[in-house]
């Protein structure tokens, strides 16, 4: 059995792959194999035409914490998928000083309407800094000050965000 991988719109094939089994005896003994490969030249290709033609996949929430609040940034990512949304995590190897800007200008760079910062020192176990409003587009690389709030992470769901076109809504 072989396959092909083709996408939507696109005339040409991605990849493929399937089940060979006396391939590896070829090599010394039989053994039941199965693998896939994608033409990454022809993947990109079409990622490329697919983005000036179809909605993006921008996050609406880009989710930072350290590694010691990986487990809390999962949870929070998980229950803000439930109600749709789309969600970024980064792990950061530790709140410093500019956790808030890095984690920003990540959140500008992939389109977020919003920065969630978990596990700063600023912030209660059940509180967030959230940032809404950043540079985007052309202005994403200028310094701005920057207004974190605190949040009760409860409230996250609450927030004005923005939904991008392709976003799944589930009724509450």
């Amino acid at each position: 059995m072989v396959f092909d991988v083709f996408a939507e719109g696109i005339g040409y094939e991605l990849g493929g792959g399937g089940r060979y089994n006396h391939l590896i005896g070829r090599f010394g003994r039989d053994l039941p194999s199965t693998g896939f490969a994608l033409d990454m030249d022809r993947l990109f290709r079409a990622m490329e035409r697919i983005e000036d033609g179809y909605p993006s996949a921008q996050a609406e929430f880009l989710i930072s914490a350290p590694i010691r609040h990986a487990d809390r940034m999962f949870q929070v990512g998980q229950m803000l998928r439930q109600k749709g949304f789309r969600v970024v995590q980064a792990v950061v190897a530790s709140p410093g000083l500019d956790a808030v800007g890095h984690a920003v200008a990540e959140g500008s760079r992939l389109g977020a309407s919003a920065v969630v910062i978990l596990g700063s020192p600023r912030v209660a176990a059940d509180e967030a800094l959230v940032v809404t409003e950043f540079p985007t587009g052309p202005d994403a690389g200028r310094s701005v000050k920057l207004a974190p709030k605190k949040v009760k992470i409860k409230d996250l769901l609450n927030l004005p965000i923005v939904r991008h076109p392709s976003s799944r809504v589930q009724p509450s």
